[in-house]
C-alpha cells in the first residue's frame, strides 16, 4: 500500500520511478533477511508479484514502457550470469571429481594415440 502511494506521488518522472522499484525490492530484502529474519527472495518475489499485479497500474503511462523495458534487461543480465556460473561450477565439480578429464588431460591422450597409431601402421604388412 505505502509502495503504492509513494509510486503514483512520483507522476511522470520515469527514472525516480525505476529507481524506486529497484530500491523497494532491495528494502523488502533487507527488511525480512536482516530484520524480520525470514525469508529474503520470498520478500523481494512477494514486492515483485505485488509491484506487478496492483503497483503497475499506479506507474504513470510514460514510465510503465521504461519500467518494464528496465526489468526485462535485469532479468536477462541475471539469468544470464546464473547460467554462467552454474555451468562453471558443475565443469568445476566435475573435474574435481574426476569425472570429466579436463583438456591437457585430453591433449595428452591424443598425442599418445596418436604415438600408438604410427607404431600399429609400422606393424602392418604389405600386400
Amino acid at each position: 500500500l505505502i509502495l503504492t502511494v509513494i509510486v503514483r506521488s512520483l507522476h511522470e518522472q520515469r527514472t525516480l520511478e525505476t529507481n524506486f522499484t529497484l530500491v523497494a525490492s532491495y528494502l523488502s530484502f533487507y527488511l525480512a533477511q536482516g530484520v524480520l529474519n525470514a525469508s529474503g527472495p520470498v520478500a523481494v518475489t512477494t514486492c515483485g508479484l505485488f509491484m506487478a499485479s496492483s503497483g503497475l497500474a499506479a506507474v504513470s503511462p510514460n514510465a510503465r514502457n521504461h519500467l518494464l523495458a528496465f526489468w526485462d534487461c535485469v532479468c536477462f543480465i541475471s539469468n544470464t550470469v546464473i547460467f554462467f556460473y552454474s555451468g562453471a561450477l558443475a565443469m568445476a565439480m566435475l573435474t574435481s571429481e574426476g569425472l570429466v578429464a579436463s583438456d591437457t588431460v585430453l591433449a595428452q591422450q591424443g598425442r599418445q594415440d596418436l604415438e600408438g597409431q604410427g607404431e600399429s601402421d609400422a606393424n602392418v604388412t604389405q600386400f
